[in-house]
């Protein structure tokens, strides 16, 4: 089932019931669609009953970032990222603006929202992971992003 435009903004989830010996985990595909460009790129086993409900939840609260609104893209990206990962060690992730579900953080996919008023922007990139930084890399990374109204973003939340 996809939630939503494709070209826009989708939620696309199937359960593969030959991934699943009992109903624990409702193994299957989760699949972001930003702008056109689907996240993550290969398939991906998801545990649904655990990945969709959380999804869910950030949906239908989203924070507001008036500033990053305008923003560029990858810019928007690149802080949104260090927020919810900072590299200071010290500091309190902050995972207000992040909508990525654990499978595709494992394959280097990060989804962020936030919300300017009656609008909601979603950006989304697959990272590369530098391991002698301990961080994924965010110097040439393509952002892809769709805006769309708020009532719209819950109408999508709403049938997941």
């Amino acid at each position: 089932m996809i939630v939503g435009d494709p070209y826009k903004f989708a939620i696309g989830k199937a359960e593969i019931r030959a991934w699943n010996v009992d109903d624990a985990f409702s193994n299957g595909v989760l699949l972001f669609f930003v702008d056109g460009a689907i996240f993550p790129k290969e398939i991906v086993t998801a545990a649904l009953n655990c990945e969709v409900r959380p999804l869910k939840e950030r949906l239908g609260r989203l924070s507001a970032g008036r500033t990053l609104f305008a923003a560029p893209k990858e810019d928007a990206f690149r802080e949104l990222y260090g927020l919810t990962y900072p590299q200071d060690i010290e500091m309190d992730n902050d995972y207000r603006f992040d909508l990525t579900p654990p499978s595709l953080a494992d394959h280097g996919c990060y989804v962020f929202e936030l919300a300017n008023g009656g609008q909601a922007r979603i950006l989304a990139a697959e990272l590369t992971y530098n391991r002698q930084e301990s961080r994924h890399e965010l110097s040439h990374i393509q952002v892809s992003e769709a805006v769309l109204p708020l009532e719209e973003l819950r109408e999508i939340a709403a049938q997941l």
